[in-house]
């Protein structure tokens, strides 16, 4: 094989957790027409160690090793790639992207990484790959930030904004199968949160055509990816547009009544104030799932102020009424040890627990994390109360509670 005609091998990299993201640049590598000059691998952090270990494949033109990296993986991937990096063979690439490298991109960069892609990658990845196999200058790439010759950090402009409507995290090919993203971004901007920093444009939605077709290629489960199931179809904080949700559903479960249909549910969870009986009321008929996830987050209203969640207690309480009176069972979605969070605020919520969780209202537990790019990124890790400790360890023997609170 000559040397032009050399491939490119890409091993995109990470768990679980990071399928999603792993399937939307499998899907878009796809679009792009890019696959009969690419060879894709997926891989777990182990594998591509070893991969990475006996890396002399001279029938690539480049070996890209493409790392999707939370918070909560990064000092685990730093400690793999930081011994690595300085001796790496001069045709591999090593690339991250997702949640933390776009809010700490020069800590992953000084780390040993050549590029990282910020924010969104559904475009600026298929550039960068055709960069790489038409050997001119991936730097130029929008939406990157790398290292100069100089070593200083430099970042391209911003690629525009992505249209849902083409790109798909599900990628049949390698058997990836996503929830449907109907919306990206928020209309709140959450201090603890990176969704609005990671995606700073106008908030966008999926058109129902669109997720008509996405759901044709899920057999049994239609999940949906939004920061707020409730707001699909709205550009205005605290504006239900009913008639398009009710549309959605309606043509969803027209089109594929055999397909669970779940709306409401993790990774499409509801805020609590958006929870009012006549779009309860209508959905109830057309959706799978007989439980609502809301996120309340806490339950002292100082600390919703001090986090800007834009939400009281009292909004909560009335979600639950609400969904409760529907028909409905409750999962609230809670973190604690966030900023704020004194004496007063565990006795707050040490009360609202003690009143709420039943069989019918449960409850998934988080320590807060500070992430990279928000507000809170130099606050300290959370911790939590004893008292909380006790009452989450009882409520989690009953099955009420669940989630990561040891």
């Amino acid at each position: 094989m000559n040397r032009t005609e050399q491939k490119v091998a890409v091993y995109l990299c990470g768990e679980t957790i990071n399928r999603y993201s792993l399937g939307a640049l499998v899907s878009a590598i796809e679009k792009q027409k890019l696959s009969d000059r690419i060879e894709v691998h997926l891989c777990d952090f182990e594998q591509c160690v070893k991969k990475l270990n006996g890396c002399s494949e001279p029938e690539h033109k480049k070996v890209i090793f493409a790392f999707s990296i939370l918070t909560c993986q990064w000092q685990r991937i730093k400690n793999i790639i930081q011994p690595k990096a300085q001796n790496k063979p001069a045709n591999v690439l090593l690339i991250a992207g997702g949640a933390h490298p776009s809010g700490s991109p020069s800590e992953v960069l000084e780390s040993g990484f050549d590029a990282v892609f910020l924010g969104e990658a559904e475009t600026s990845f298929p550039i960068f790959l055709r960069d790489v196999l038409n050997q001119t200058s991936w730097r130029q790439t929008p939406g990157l930030a790398y290292r100069s010759a100089d070593n200083k950090i430099l970042h391209t402009a911003p690629p525009p904004p992505t249209n849902l409507d083409r790109c798909s995290a599900t990628a049949l090919s390698q058997n990836l199968l996503a929830p449907i993203e109907i919306t990206r971004g928020c209309l709140y901007r959450c201090r603890y949160c990176q969704t609005p920093r990671i995606f700073p444009a106008p908030v966008r939605h999926r058109s129902l055509e669109s997720i008509l077709n996405e759901a044709e290629k899920l057999p049994h489960y239609i999940n949906f990816i939004s920061p707020n199931a409730f707001s699909y179809g709205s550009d205005k904080p605290g504006e239900i547009n009913e008639r398009a949700i009710v549309e959605m559903l309606t043509r969803l479960r027209e089109r594929y009544p055999e397909k669970r249909l779940n709306f409401g549910i993790f990774p499409s969870e509801v805020r609590p104030d958006y929870v009012r009986p006549s779009i309860v009321r209508q959905i109830k008929p057309l959706i799978t799932n007989r439980y609502i996830t809301i996120g309340v987050q806490s339950a002292s209203d100082k600390v919703l102020r001090t986090i800007g969640r834009q939400h009281t207690v009292a909004d909560v309480e009335r979600a639950i009424e609400t969904l409760l009176a529907e028909g409905f069972n409750v999962l609230m979605d809670f973190i604690f040890g966030l900023p704020g969070e004194d004496e007063q605020a565990v006795k707050d919520t040490l009360r609202f627990l003690q009143l709420w969780l039943s069989p019918k209202v449960k409850m998934r537990s988080h320590l807060f994390t500070p992430l990279p790019g928000t507000p809170f990124a130099n606050q300290p890790p959370g911790k939590l109360h004893p008292a909380l400790h006790e009452l989450l360890n009882h409520f989690a023997q009953q099955k009420i509670v669940t989630g990561w609170w040891k």
